[in-house]
């Protein structure tokens, strides 16, 4: 009797959690909101400059590649804004990352990409915000600059 009532519930669950998930908004997020937030500021390192897209930084020296990243997080029950900014500081200390593993002391002209889609800004990232789940995607150059 109870595996009756409780295989058909089971099953709607899972069917609700799919719509959910195929309900994807794509939000545009302030950069410095983000950056200001507490659990982000501790998670990005300030060693390795970062430079979004259009803002002004030092002569590059040496260019190591354009690089991609695509961090997701759980958001389910979550704040998704709050959500969002932990997969931007994901994003970005991969970014900073590849920048050490290469040799870069900055990574410039970082332009949101989700879903292939460049956004490139400033002031803004892109967030793909589903029912459980966000999605941060970045690309960048690696460089060198001049001191």
């Amino acid at each position: 009797m109870l595996k009756k009532i409780f295989v058909p519930v089971i099953l709607l669950f899972f069917s609700l959690a799919g719509a959910a998930s195929a309900a994807d908004e794509l939000r545009h997020l302030d950069i410095d909101l983000a950056l200001q937030n507490v659990k982000v500021k501790e998670a990005v390192p300030p060693d390795i400059e970062l430079y979004f897209a259009g803002q002004k930084h030092p002569a590059v020296q040496k260019e190591y590649g354009i690089f991609r990243t695509s961090k997701r997080t759980n958001s389910f029950m979550k704040d998704k804004t709050d959500s969002c900014e932990w997969a931007l500081a994901s994003a970005l200390l991969h970014l900073q990352e590849s920048a050490v593993k290469h040799g870069g002391n900055a990574v410039i002209d970082i332009t949101s990409n989700v879903k292939n889609q460049k956004n490139p800004s400033s002031v803004q990232y892109d967030c793909l915000v589903g029912g459980m789940m966000v999605n941060v995607a970045l690309e960048a150059k690696i460089v060198q600059l001049a001191k």
